[in-house]
């Protein structure tokens, strides 16, 4: 019940996502409040780590995007991932992905570590990119739903793989979305 509840959250969250709007954040604390306790149960513990991150990177967030909201339009500013930041982000995600599988194998989870550490780093730097209103954090997001959806019907947990089925389809939408968003952005400012 608690995942259905959590998945359910996680919709309206990928909603106000895709829409560009601050109230996101909120929904993305319920979820991911109620997500740890299921990661947990599931003994996924990179994602309960991942899902803790997350309750303090939305509030971070929150502050963030509402201090970057364009007074004029009403709209939070979108903008272009720094392309010289590429190597570090990249770097972050090697070097998180073996780290991750280590302490897992360590802690006892021998379904999926390697997967469970490439989904937790991915998703640590997509939600840090959202948090900093990058449009690209949407491609971080497709690789990782994709991966979410593998592990997912590896643990049997059904609710959550239709959350991220339908994540797949909403980021892919969601990067087209924010391409324009941006460009309005800019146009409005000229």
């Amino acid at each position: 019940m608690v995942e259905i509840v959590a998945a359910a959250l996680g919709l309206i969250y990928i909603f106000l996502e895709y829409r560009a709007n601050a109230w996101m954040w909120l929904f993305s604390i319920a979820m991911s409040v109620l997500y740890s306790w299921v990661f947990f149960s599931q003994n996924m513990y990179a994602n309960l780590l991942l899902s803790i991150y997350n309750i303090g990177v939305s509030v971070w967030g929150v502050r963030s995007w509402l201090q970057h909201k364009d007074a004029a339009q009403g709209d939070t500013q979108i903008l272009t991932f720094p392309r010289r930041w590429m190597p570090l982000l990249i770097g972050v995600i090697v070097v998180l992905v073996p780290l991750l599988a280590w302490v897992l194998k360590l802690m006892g989870e021998t379904e999926a570590p390697l997967l469970d550490g490439l989904t937790a780093s991915l998703s640590v730097v997509g939600i840090w990119m959202l948090a900093k209103r990058y449009r690209q954090q949407w491609l971080c997001w497709i690789v990782a739903d994709i991966l979410y959806v593998v592990m997912f019907a590896q643990s049997g947990m059904w609710p959550s793989l239709v959350l991220y089925a339908v994540y797949v389809g909403i980021a892919i939408l969601g990067y087209r979305h924010w391409i324009q968003l941006e460009k309005n952005n800019q146009d409005s400012r000229k």
